[in-house]
């Protein structure tokens, strides 16, 4: 009767190890992962039996006996592929099994990468009893199997977030009969089902404003868009995480940090994250190598730059070319050979006007043609019908040049080249120009950040030259002095964009450069290194990207940059630079006449005197004059 009794437990044995590897088979299969380890009471026989037909499916096993060991860690990590886990805690228990579940919370090993599977003989509730639900979070993917008549039922158990008092989840999640293989009810996928927080609070803090309002709380300044303005990265952070805490019922406490201590590398949000006392930051932060193994970034949203902004510096140097430029060379070539042939004929036909004395014909010649170029007419009589056509012709030549002169000059400097210099802090540290910075909590952060060699050309050589008072000011104040020249303003271009908007010309808009210290970058909201939400938050913030509200928000918070209308550009006034060539060639012009005079005058002179000598002293004593004489004469003859 014994016999009996042990063979018929033997084969009971046998057929529910039969359903286990047949269930086991059927389970993974459907999650679909590469590699499988497990923890049992199988012998040895049952073990190779179970390895060949999962390695028949292309699936790869390990299996163990349950130990304590910190090399259960290696068996069972894995951040590359998704891998597969069961225990039988049917046939495990006691110390073994709750270290070895302690050490797999610590371990978070619960993430995405792992499908774990429970077998139990007990009831569901003191199963769960055994489970440390401390590592348990939104991505657990963790299902009890409850043996039944024929096969097993399926739960399907997470805690969203047990450190915020959150409960544990027990869904049903289908079933497992040996007729009719695996049945999976709940269809819906794991976090849409998961979605629903049950109004969990989670706190998460924001940059500190130097703009908010003692008055006004921050959750009101995060909400008003009349500073649209000012504080637009962390505004934009607030709207993203209250779209994310409607998508998924739970609830923020709000905070912001005010400063950023010296030396900190990361930066006071990312510390609040790394010491747990938020669980998501409000601002985006920007991705650093001193944040990557510290903190979980999840989704980068807003396009984070700062920049030093100032008008053109435009040359000091006198323009010659302005004079010559309007034509081109074949052009002055042209008019000058016209001008010669025009003079030439013009003294051919003046001589036949009876003028007597050729020099005069050529230089009257030169004055009419000269004169006529500058928009001047003559006081000499033409009588000829041949020279007054060749006058006339002359001034209708002189019109169409001074008409071609002057166009070609206007439109020269309505489409003149605005000087431009490479984005760099070595470039923009040879300009000699003041300097200040918009005060923002990472001013640090931004400048440490720039390579070796701006830091010593600009920071150390130009930026720490700065009298500390006069190293910060605020943009009202700031925008105006860019607007005056020779000053440049380090600001977000959100907020200095409104007001060059309102109060720059379209010439000092177009005149406007940038030079960034640091290259633009997307800004991304991060979470806890070992954060249960970071799944959830990635897909709440890429539907809202699908659905446009990301885009939308970033377009509400940012400020369109000012257009530089060229078409309606007016042309400036104009500089001395540019005015000195002509008074160079009026100053010639009259040094040139200034030295004619003065040798006309003492030639005069000497023929006067000459003259004068001849009609009175000169005769036939004229040669017993002496020298000394004729001086002291000449020089009484002046004086009367």
């Amino acid at each position: 009767m014994k016999l009996e009794f042990l063979i018929i437990l033997c084969m009971l044995e046998k057929i529910k190890s039969n359903e286990q590897s047949n269930f086991l088979i059927d389970y993974f299969v459907f999650k679909n992962v590469p590699y499988v380890v497990g923890f049992s009471c199988y012998n040895i026989e049952e073990k190779l039996t179970l390895s060949k037909r999962f390695n028949r499916l292309g699936i790869r096993t390990s299996f163990h006996y349950l130990d304590s060991g910190s090399q259960m860690f290696y068996l069972i990590n894995s951040k590359y592929w998704k891998i597969g886990v069961f225990i039988d805690i049917s046939c495990i228990g006691g110390n073994k099994l709750h270290s070895f579940l302690s050490k797999v919370a610590a371990w978070q090993l619960y993430g995405e990468m792992h499908s774990w599977l429970i077998f139990t003989d007990r009831d569901l509730s003191k199963a769960i009893a055994q489970l440390d639900e401390s590592g348990f979070g939104m991505s657990t993917d963790l299902v009890v199997a409850v043996p039944i008549l024929g096969g097993y039922e399926l739960f399907d158990v997470y805690n969203p977030w047990k450190e915020g008092d959150a409960k544990i989840n027990i869904t049903r999640l289908g079933s497992w009969i040996q007729s009719t293989n695996l049945n999976i009810t709940l269809n819906q996928s794991k976090f849409r089902r998961r979605c629903n927080l049950h109004r969990i609070t989670m706190k998460s803090s924001f940059f500190g404003s130097k703009y908010r309002p003692k008055n006004m709380s921050l959750e009101e300044y995060l909400q008003d868009y009349s500073t649209l303005s000012k504080d637009g990265l962390s505004k934009f952070g607030y709207i993203m995480l209250k779209h994310l805490s409607e998508m998924y019922n739970f609830t923020f406490r709000f905070g912001e940090v005010e400063t950023w201590l010296p030396g900190d590398s990361i930066g006071p949000l990312s510390r609040a994250l790394l010491d747990n006392e938020i669980q998501i930051t409000g601002s985006p932060v920007v991705i650093t190598h001193e944040r990557l193994r510290l903190t979980k970034f999840v989704y980068p949203a807003w396009p984070f730059r700062t920049c030093f902004i100032f008008r053109n510096p435009q040359a000091k140097d006198i323009k010659i070319g302005e004079v010559l430029h309007p034509f081109a060379d074949e052009s002055w070539y042209a008019t000058l050979i016209a001008l010669m042939t025009i003079f030439i004929i013009l003294a051919v036909s003046l001589k036949q006007e009876s003028y007597v004395i050729s020099a005069n014909i050529l230089s009257n010649a030169f004055l009419i043609t000269v004169g006529c170029m500058c928009q001047q007419s003559t006081h000499y009589n033409l009588n000829r019908i041949s020279t007054r056509i060749v006058f006339i012709h002359l001034m209708i030549f002189s019109i169409l040049t001074y008409t071609y002169y002057s166009a070609s000059i206007v439109s020269t400097r309505l489409n003149e080249p605005i000087l431009k210099i490479n984005d760099s802090l070595n470039e923009l540290g040879k300009l000699e120009l003041k300097m200040a910075s918009e005060p923002m909590i990472y001013f640090n952060f931004i400048f440490n950040r720039v390579t070796a060699w701006d830091k010593k050309v600009f920071v150390e050589d130009k930026w720490m030259k700065i009298p500390e008072p006069e190293q910060f000011m605020y943009p009202e104040k700031a925008m105006t002095l860019v607007r005056k020249g020779g000053f440049a303003y380090h600001t977000h271009p959100d907020v200095s964009y409104p007001i060059i908007d309102k109060t720059f010309t379209f010439r000092e808009i177009c005149e406007l450069m940038e030079v960034h210290p640091v290259a633009p970058a997307y800004s991304t909201l991060s979470v806890n290194y070992n954060s249960t939400f970071v799944e959830l938050t990635k897909i709440g913030l890429s539907r809202m990207t699908e659905v446009g509200i990301r885009s939308r928000q970033v377009e509400r918070w940012t400020s369109k940059k000012p257009i530089c209308r060229q078409d309606v550009i007016n042309v400036s006034s104009t500089d001395i630079y540019e005015f000195a060539p002509h008074l160079i060639l009026l100053v010639i012009g009259m040094i040139m006449a200034a030295t004619i005079f003065v040798c006309e005058f003492v030639f005069d002179n000497y023929w006067n005197y000459q003259d004068r000598c001849e009609n009175k002293y000169c005769g036939s004593s004229k040669s017993n004059i002496s020298t000394t004489h004729s001086l002291l004469l000449m020089l009484c003859n002046t004086n009367k």
